[in-house]
């Protein structure tokens, strides 16, 4: 497993709201650390991003998830804008040595699978799995958040 020193990075966790309740989009990841878990998109922070938390979001969450197309621009018919980041809900995981900030972001209604998602190598798979019936393999930041998310919708 790979040991990231001073790691900093953030994604997107897609959800949308149901008369069943809330769905949430996980994706497989493919490589290492937690290969095979399900987890929000996102990645490590780039030079490119400077520093800006939510600028990472958007280009990880749009390379993995829309072919490097941005989400608000690919998206724009389906998200609940604008993505504001003071207005967003999110968590932030901040360790000695690592940090990581996940955006929640709403979705009106999900894009039908041919429009979206479009995943990028970093994925083996993706989709929507409802709050109360989360996959088990997954990435151990997942579960709080989404207990979160659906206790504050209650």
């Amino acid at each position: 497993m790979a040991i990231f020193t001073n790691f900093k990075g953030a994604g997107i966790l897609f959800t949308h709201q149901t008369d069943e309740g809330a769905k949430v989009f996980l994706g497989r990841r493919r490589f290492q650390p937690f290969k095979s878990y399900f987890s929000v998109v996102g990645g490590r922070m780039e030079p490119a991003d400077r520093g800006d938390y939510f600028r990472a979001a958007l280009r990880e969450s749009s390379e993995e998830t829309c072919r490097g197309i941005r989400i608000d621009r690919y998206l724009r018919e389906y998200l609940v804008l604008p993505l504001n980041p003071d207005s967003l809900e999110k968590q932030e995981i901040d360790l000695p040595f690592f940090k990581f900030v996940t955006y929640i972001v709403s979705m009106r209604r999900v894009p039908p699978s041919h429009i979206w998602p479009k995943l990028n190598f970093e994925f083996t798979d993706g989709q929507f799995f409802p709050a109360n019936c989360l996959p088990h393999l997954l990435h151990p930041f997942v579960e709080p958040l989404v207990s979160r998310l659906t206790q504050s919708v209650a």
